[in-house]
């Protein structure tokens, strides 16, 4: 039986299912500044999603992929002077990570 939705999975002549295309999104970059821009889209969509594993799916990216270049992407916004703002004060009966994160 096939489906309403053409672009969903459709039988074709001998029977067997298409899968779906691929997101051309997840590409090969070239230069650092494809990293950052990678890494931007990857954060914008994130924010949506709330999981990091959804997030890679659906932009065709790998995780392993996106970890690595997470440090080139930082090196690379940091020399490009973005202004972050003032960081909190640190208040010792509090962690780091309580401290320094912010809750989406």
């Amino acid at each position: 039986m096939k489906k309403a939705n053409a672009e969903e999975e459709t039988q074709s002549d001998d029977g067997w299912k298409k899968s779906k295309k691929p997101s051309s999104f997840g590409k090969r970059v070239l230069s650092p500044e494809d990293i950052v821009h990678r890494s931007k889209v990857v954060l914008k969509v994130l924010r949506r999603n709330h999981s990091m594993t959804n997030t890679c799916e659906e932009l065709g990216v790998d995780r392993n992929t996106t970890a690595g270049s997470a440090v080139i992407a930082d090196v690379m916004i940091a020399i490009d002077g973005a202004d972050f703002g003032e960081l909190p004060l640190f208040k010792e009966e509090q962690t780091l990570a309580q401290n320094y994160t912010r809750h989406f």
